[in-house]
């Protein structure tokens, strides 16, 4: 993570703004530290005990305090036989997001704000508006599922949303180092846990809602419920939100428009209120107030004329596929909500080449490339991408097969420990858009793969398609193998000149979790070393 040079602050420097009630001493003790985890609490920490799913921080108190914590935030009803300072406070969530705030000196208020949320295509989006930013003459920073990222420095991402110390750590180290906008990915987790509370979005975004996390939120409903949190409390009252309307056609979402449920229930809630932001829709189709004209998309990218108040913006970049086409609208609606030029606009988008992990076509040499032209195999196009919920697999699917000469050959699995319920559906939207099924492991966590893929078994066999035992350069259907990097192996080297292989789920991830523990695995670089491998083997 970040360094942000040694800091400390007063307990009633932080607490300035807090609604708390104090048991004990406040003095002048200072703050060095802010944690949530007892076991890692030092002298000079401030302890919040905060109560989640599988363990109540309130339990640790006594030991937190024995590491020599200067003072415990907690709920009510909650004691403790102790000299140290309590602050007993309605919510512990909220409360540790406004003191990290403090303790970091409030950056948010130094930064132009945008916050992405939606099933599928808030990392796409967030590459494409970092690039539309930076076109744009300004400094941006990123914070999501890939990375966080900022000035050429990358740290992991843990989260998509990070817990409030590490965000506003972020967040002030962006800030020192000159970024003016922050393009934030904005999870339903961290919406429900109020990671983010107490900031104010100058931009907000929804992309989507489409079948994901329900072993968390339970229904859609709950799901949508807790996207639509972001655009309730946390955008600034003269700012923009832009909503994709349009509705899935897959059965798992219900056909719900999520999109235009919540511009509806929005503007009701607005009504009633006092505070409101504009809101703007978006979509392919002309009733939205930013839509697409003469769009086109094939393999070597996508072109199209973006509409919004009589204003055409020129769009051609090298992603493909519709859904991509979806969040470049997206990006351009933002980029129009921050004020950024329509020619810089379009400069942002077509200077972004691809996308980690998202619809990223596994490249060689340029020698390969021309083994490609003069027919010799391999010729095979290979492509990773983080389609993990059965929507986004099947856009994706959909998407290769409008540009495909040959078979579709999709290597997936699904994680362990998750939503079971999307496996069955995974297996048959594979079934019914691919021509060949291989399912193997994901990230299985403590689960067995060979019971996770046969729950996937059981959709793809719905969906009409033969289990066979071997594939052959004609043969079309399903098979097993549970070793992820052999199933990867199998399906390049059997694929022909034409057919195109999607390795989905993991995307931009290079690791892969099972009982055993976590170990390196990047599909990229597994695709890779088998189609140089073949290619060695043609020349």
């Amino acid at each position: 993570m970040p360094e942000i040079t040694e800091r400390a602050k007063k307990i009633s420097t932080l607490l300035a703004e807090v609604n708390c009630r104090l048991i004990g001493d406040i003095g002048d003790r200072e703050v060095t530290a802010i944690e949530t985890d007892s076991r890692k609490v030092v002298p000079g920490a401030l302890f919040v005990a905060i109560a989640g799913s599988s363990t109540d921080g309130h339990n640790y108190i006594q030991e937190a305090l024995k590491k020599g914590c200067v003072a415990v935030v907690g709920e009510k009803g909650c004691s403790f036989e102790n000299d140290a300072l309590f602050v007993e406070v309605q919510d512990s969530r909220e409360v540790l997001s406004e003191i990290a705030a403090a303790f970091y000196d409030n950056p948010a208020k130094e930064l132009i704000l945008v916050g992405i949320t939606g099933t599928n295509g808030k990392t796409t989006t967030t590459y494409l508006l970092e690039s539309i930013i930076r076109s744009g003459g300004y400094n941006p920073g990123v914070i999501g599922t890939v990375n966080y990222r900022f000035n050429g420095k990358e740290h992991p991402a843990p989260f998509t949303t990070p817990e409030p110390v590490i965000l506003q750590k972020l967040l002030r180290e962006m800030v020192q180092d000159g970024v003016t906008h922050l393009v934030m990915e904005v999870s339903s987790h961290s919406l429900v846990q109020k990671r983010i509370y107490g900031l104010k979005f100058d931009l907000v975004l929804f992309t989507n809602l489409s079948r994901d996390h329900l072993d968390f939120h339970g229904t859609m409903r709950d799901y949508f419920e807790a996207k639509k949190v972001l655009f309730q409390s946390y955008v600034k009252k003269n700012g923009k939100a832009f909503i994709f309307c349009g509705r899935s056609d897959h059965k798992e979402s219900g056909e719900v428009d999520w999109g235009s449920t919540m511009i509806q229930e929005l503007q009701v809630e607005h009504g009633k209120a006092e505070s409101t932001f504009e809101i703007f829709s978006c979509g392919l189709a002309a009733s939205n107030d930013l839509h697409v004209t003469d769009f086109s998309c094939g393999l070597m990218g996508t072109a199209a004329s973006a509409v919004f108040q009589g204003q055409a913006i020129s769009i051609k970049s090298s992603l493909v596929g519709d859904f991509n086409l979806k969040n470049i609208l997206a990006a351009v609606g933002a980029g129009l909500g921050l004020g950024i030029a329509s020619d810089l606009i379009s400069k942002g988008i077509s200077e972004l080449k691809d996308v980690p992990g998202r619809l990223e076509r596994v490249r060689l040499a340029t020698v390969c490339e021309e083994k490609k032209q003069d027919g010799s195999k391999p010729g095979c196009s290979v492509f990773v991408d983080y389609a993990h919920t059965p929507d986004a697999l099947k856009n994706v699917l959909q998407t290769m097969r409008q540009l495909s000469e040959g078979r579709i050959i999709v290597v997936f699995g699904c994680g362990g420990d998750r939503d079971t319920g999307k496996r069955y559906t995974m297996g048959e939207v594979a079934g019914y858009l691919a021509d060949v099924v291989v399912l193997t492991s994901d990230n299985s966590r403590t689960e067995s793969p060979v019971e996770i893929m046969a729950a996937i078994e059981k959709g793809v066999v719905a969906s009409g398609v033969e289990k066979i035992d071997e594939l052959s350069n004609s043969s079309k259907g399903y098979l097993l193998i549970t070793d992820r990097g052999e199933a990867i192996k199998y399906a390049v080297s059997m694929a022909l000149k034409d057919d195109v292989v999607l390795l989905a789920g993991k995307g931009h991830e290079n690791y892969q979790i099972s009982a055993e523990g976590t170990v390196f695995f990047d599909d990229r670089i597994e695709a890779r070393k088998q189609l140089e491998r073949l290619y060695q083997q043609a020349a």
